[in-house]
């Protein structure tokens, strides 16, 4: 079972576009040296993966760099979250948290397996009326946010799985790029 499923997911790697995956990497990991805000969100299983993401990098970032990593997990804050979801929408959710915490050129990072949720969409639509960099990490066909964001890392593969390993290796690839950069 193992390695039928290693087997899958090792197919996937090598055929799917890395450039994108490599170009979000770098702007990451400039916005980290520079201290630019990183506004990460997702549903579910994505939105464990950003809080991962969040943790990974702060405490990376601090001991690489010696300084504050301004990122932060949209879904992290659960009264928030839910306040917007109960007063507003939970159509609404990142739309509103972005509102009150982005600016131009913080970056806003979606993670999603279909990139149809209707959430992540406002949410992206509204990074970018904010000015913000757009990234988003998808899976299956990228979906509407693949063909709205700045820059689309999709994964692709049809098994959320597969496109939800994929997208975790993303966030050790930052760290991993940072500890290079600075040995």
């Amino acid at each position: 079972m193992y390695s039928k499923y290693a087997t899958e997911l090792s197919a996937v790697l090598h055929k799917m576009d890395k450039e994108p995956f490599n170009l979000a990497i770098n702007m990451i990991v400039n916005a980290l040296k520079n201290e630019v805000p990183i506004h990460i969100f997702g549903n579910g299983g994505s939105s464990a993966t950003a809080s991962h993401f969040v943790v990974d990098w702060k405490k990376s970032v601090g001991k690489i760099l010696g300084v504050s990593s301004p990122v932060h997990c949209l879904t992290d804050n659960t009264p928030l979250l839910t306040a917007f979801a109960n007063d507003i929408s939970f159509e609404r959710i990142f739309a509103e948290m972005l509102l009150i915490s982005a600016k131009p050129g913080d970056i806003a990072l979606a993670i999603t397996g279909s990139g149809n949720s209707q959430n992540i969409i406002s949410g992206i639509n509204i990074a970018k009326d904010l000015g913000c960099i757009t990234i988003v990490l998808t899976g299956f066909d990228g979906g509407i946010v693949g063909k709205m964001a700045s820059l689309n890392c999709n994964v692709p593969s049809d098994k959320i799985q597969i496109v939800e390993d994929v997208h975790s290796t993303f966030g050790h690839a930052v760290v991993n790029s940072l500890l290079q950069q600075n040995k």
